[in-house]
């Protein structure tokens, strides 16, 4: 017999499965138009994550908070400060054309391409936040390599279910949405890095929803090409693994180890290490 951390265990990973075939059921049906009964929060690394991850289904949504990890501004950009505010004038842009109200989009203001650097934290701060607002669903990032923003944010979400669980607390169920990963042939759009035995839900897009998201993406003018980088007519969902966090994504193989965004998979795997000794966080969890 299953002692009773183990046997309360089962039920909080239950639970949450359930919770995670509730709503990936209900995502699927695009028939239906509303999303209710469940507190969401959309937390993505930058102002736009939130359009390319779940654009054509955030209108669905009847209670969702979206959060931004980054101001979307590397701060060696010339003139950082300015291009931080026009992210944010773009976001609330395209959020208001979902119905989504400035109100509900809360800023974390972590540099741009500096999140990793931050990760306790962020997922400190994200643990807060959740219980805050009672949040049940959170929407976000897989670890896959693309970017190491996304990675950050990622290990953020998972390690501040993790403190919150500590607490006694009841953890989001996370939800994945696709991004960008180094595939076999190059950068893999929209699509998730495969892992054995999780199920992807593919949600397509009608061609007015479509043509929503593309007006969506192209509020955010300052980021060119975006709506013709992500212009699948499809989003894809699915419950997030349990990650090992010590370990490189996506077999090793980090497409942002190919690119100056501020990181290095070394530097990266330091970082990670670093902020599980201090979070106390064992490997892998729920």
């Amino acid at each position: 017999m299953a002692d009773a951390p183990d046997a309360a265990r089962a039920n909080v990973v239950q639970e949450s499965a359930d919770r995670a075939t509730r709503f990936l059921s209900l995502l699927a049906a695009v028939d239906a138009p509303r999303i209710s009964g469940d507190r969401i929060a959309v937390v993505v690394a930058h102002p736009d994550d939130d359009t390319i991850g779940v654009g054509g289904q955030l209108a669905r949504f009847a209670d969702v908070t979206v959060v931004h990890v980054t101001d979307g501004a590397p701060r060696r950009h010339p003139e950082w400060a300015a291009y931080a505010e026009l992210r944010r004038r773009e976001l609330e842009t395209a959020m208001a054309l979902a119905g989504v109200p400035a109100d509900a989009c809360v800023g974390l203001s972590f540099p741009d391409q500096e999140a990793a650097l931050q990760l306790t934290s962020l997922a400190t701060r994200l643990a807060a936040l959740f219980s805050q607002r009672k949040i049940d669903i959170a929407l976000t990032h897989p670890y896959e390599g693309g970017h190491p923003d996304h990675d950050a944010t990622s290990f953020a979400v998972h390690g501040a279910g993790w403190l919150m669980l500590q607490r006694g607390e009841r953890s989001p169920t996370i939800i994945e949405m696709a991004f960008y990963h180094a595939g076999s042939g190059g950068l893999s759009a929209q699509q998730f890095a495969p892992v054995a035995g999780v199920q992807v839900i593919a949600v397509p897009l009608s061609t007015a929803v479509w043509a929503f998201k593309q007006r969506m993406l192209s509020a955010h003018a300052s980021q060119a090409g975006l709506a013709t980088q992500f212009s699948a007519s499809v989003e894809r969902f699915r419950r997030a693994p349990n990650y090992d966090f010590s370990l490189l994504p996506n077999g090793g193989t980090v497409y942002y180890g190919s690119v100056d965004w501020g990181m290095t998979p070394a530097r990266w795997c330091q970082l990670a290490a670093d902020s599980l000794r201090e979070l106390c966080w064992a490997q892998p969890s729920i």
